[in-house]
Parts: structure tokens; C-alpha cells; sequence
């Protein structure tokens, strides 16, 4: 995005402005609610992972060391599958940083900027990304997520090909919207009041956040234990009933609990079309304060009906992963400082965990 000057004042609702220092302060108090009511734990035991060294050392061996990814996004995303998965096992949590890393690098990738340093303009990137969207075939640009989901670097293969293949749909999908939103800004594209659907439609088409939500919450639960019988009918019953419920919830956390801690690091910057909280904003004409302050109030509802579901099931390990899902993503937005900037709102001393 391209960076402007900080505004005089900042609208939060009925004409009422504040000056930046006023805004960030309240900002800060919005926040410091919302973690709250969200029953978020800053103890350096809830902040941290147990397993940083190991996904880091794993993840470092993995990826190439050709075109390696650049190390403040590794570290990000050893932190991101050592947090939001903690009751799951080593092997899966590493699968989980590895597939955040390659995502994070494409999603990168295609932003307006780094496509124009190419020096063809990122004609070659665009059409692997047609290529592979129409054909499935192996372009270099996306060969990596390619080998992720070829292979068992995913948690799915070889044994769950229905997850796997939803796997494969969500990726195709976030090549494809990848494509669409740098396309779309291309042609200028602006967003109007009468395109109500626009937001939630770009949102959906990514999809991405279902790759997470099936690694995070299902794969520690396909291990046979897990369930709440050793009968195969049972257990399938159990994963339908009792799991499957929680998908559309925490795919919605994924998403908006993302919008809402990243919201500080892009309040001051020039609005996107595509940004949830500024189209949504411009669509009800209303603030983007007001849209954060109705994100954060729905997300505190999404957990309570995301525990009660969990709790519904009878298993103990599932109340378990739930809550570390969302202690852990928000713990992560936190950690990785040098890409949420939460520090600058809150100050160095006040979250419990290190900083990236």
C-alpha cells in the first residue's frame, strides 16, 4: 500500500474526531477490551511456543536453499504453526508452518510492488498463475505449493483424500484471487455503495483460511485416540458431528481476528478496494473504527459459539485445541512485531512473549 500523511483528525463514529494521539489511545482501549472479552491469557506461558527451535531448525532444512525465503518470514511462520496448533504433534505443527510460509510468500509475491521490480513488469508471474489455475500444471513461481500438496509435507496424504482435495481447491482459489485483486487494482477498479456483496465475495473466493482450519483444528483430531470410540463407524460419526461444526467458525476467526490485529499497522495507510474493514467501511458509510468495533464484538461471539460447539463433543482435546487456536493466532500476531507493529500500540513492555 502506499504510505500517506497521517491525517489531523481521525473519525470514529457520528462526526465525532479525535486528534492521532487521541485515536491511538483509543485505539488501544478498544483493543485491550476486545482481548479481554476474548479471554485472551498474556502470561509468557500462554505467549510462546515450546517448539520454536525444532519448526525452525525443521523448516530451515526443508525449504530450498536456493531463492530462499527471506528469514523475518521464517521466523514468522515458526512461530505461526508452533502457536496456533500447540496440542497438536511436532510433525503436523511444522507442516503448518511450512504451508503458512509458502502462502505468505506468494501472497507477497503478487503484491503491485513486487511485480512491478520485475522486469517484465510480472508478465511471466501472471501467466503461471493462469496456467495453473486452468491446467494444474507445475509452473515455477507456485512449484513449492505444488510440492506441499504432492506430497505428504501435507497432513492429509496419504490416508484422508477428501481433506486433501479440499486442500488443493483452497489453494487453486488462492492463486486465482491472488491474480484477481492485482487485476482488479490494475483497471482502477473502485468500489460502490450498491455493491453490498463485494467484500464477503473477494473474502470467500480466497478460501485460505480452510487450509489452516483443517491442519489447526482436524488434523490432531484424525489420529484414532482422539475420537470417542476405537469403532470406525463411531469415530466417523464423532469427526461429522462433532468436529465438522466448527469449520465455518473458526474459518471466520481466521479471517477477521486477522483484519482486526492488522488493523493498527494500516489505519494511517491510503485505502485498498480490496481491504475488508475500508470497503466494508466505504460500502455502509460508516468508519473503518466503527467496522473494527463491530468485528471485534462479532469475534467475541464467534469464540463463545466455537467453545460451546467444542464443549458439546464431550472431548476434552478438542476444548483444548479450540482454545489454543485462538490464544495461539492472536499470540502470534503479536510475536511477529515486525509485520503487526502491535508493540507501537501497546508498548515494549506489555505483551509476555518475544517479538519477531
Amino acid at each position: 500500500m502506499t504510505k500517506t500523511l497521517p491525517a489531523a483528525t481521525f473519525n470514529v463514529g457520528n462526526n465525532v474526531l479525535l486528534s492521532r494521539e487521541e485515536y491511538i489511545r483509543k485505539l488501544r482501549s478498544r483493543y485491550e477490551k476486545f482481548l479481554k472479552d476474548i479471554c485472551y491469557v498474556n502470561t509468557r506461558e500462554s505467549c510462546t511456543s515450546d517448539a520454536t527451535d525444532e519448526i525452525y531448525a525443521a523448516l530451515s532444512s526443508i525449504l530450498p536453499a536456493t531463492n530462499r525465503l527471506p528469514e523475518n518470514l521464517i521466523l514468522g511462520c515458526t512461530v505461526f504453526g508452533g502457536l496456533v496448533s500447540k496440542t497438536d504433534t511436532l510433525q503436523n505443527r511444522i507442516k503448518v508452518a511450512h504451508f503458512s510460509a509458502l502462502v505468505a510468500t506468494f501472497d507477497s509475491l503478487m503484491q503491485a510492488s513486487s511485480l512491478l521490480s520485475m522486469p517484465d513488469g510480472g508478465a511471466r508471474v501472471k501467466e503461471d498463475c493462469g496456467l495453473f489455475i486452468l491446467k494444474l500444471i507445475s509452473p515455477a513461481t507456485i512449484q513449492q505449493l505444488i510440492d506441499w500438496l504432492q506430497t505428504d509435507q501435507n497432513p492429509f496424504l496419504p490416508l484422508h483424500p477428501r481433506l486433501h482435495m479440499t486442500c488443493v481447491t483452497v489453494v487453486v482459489r488462492f492463486v486465482e484471487v491472488c491474480l484477481l485483486e492485482h487485476e482488479l487494482t490494475e483497471s482502477g477498479f473502485q468500489i460502490e455503495p450498491e455493491m453490498q456483496g463485494f467484500p464477503q465475495h473477494v473474502r470467500e473466493k480466497s478460501g485460505i483460511a480452510e487450509a489452516y482450519t483443517l491442519m489447526v483444528l482436524v488434523a490432531p483430531h484424525l489420529v484414532p485416540q482422539n475420537y470417542s470410540s476405537e469403532d470406525g463407524k463411531a469415530d466417523h460419526s464423532f469427526f461429522y458431528n462433532k468436529i465438522y461444526p466448527l469449520i465455518p467458525e473458526i474459518n471466520a476467526a481466521v479471517d477477521k481476528i486477522n483484519d482486526i490485529l492488522s488493523y493498527y499497522k494500516e489505519f494511517e495507510d491510503e485505502d485498498e478496494c480490496m481491504a475488508y474493514i475500508s470497503s466494508t467501511a466505504k460500502l455502509k458509510q460508516i468508519t473503518t473504527y466503527e467496522v473494527l468495533d463491530d468485528l471485534m464484538d462479532e469475534m467475541v461471539e464467534t469464540r463463545k459459539n466455537c467453545m460451546a460447539i467444542a464443549e458439546r463433543s464431550g472431548s476434552r482435546e478438542v476444548v483444548a485445541t479450540v482454545a489454543a487456536f485462538f490464544q495461539g493466532y492472536i499470540s502470534f500476531h503479536f510475536t511477529w512485531n515486525s509485520r503487526y507493529k502491535l508493540r507501537e500500540l501497546f508498548g515494549d513492555d506489555w505483551f509476555a512473549g518475544d517479538c519477531v
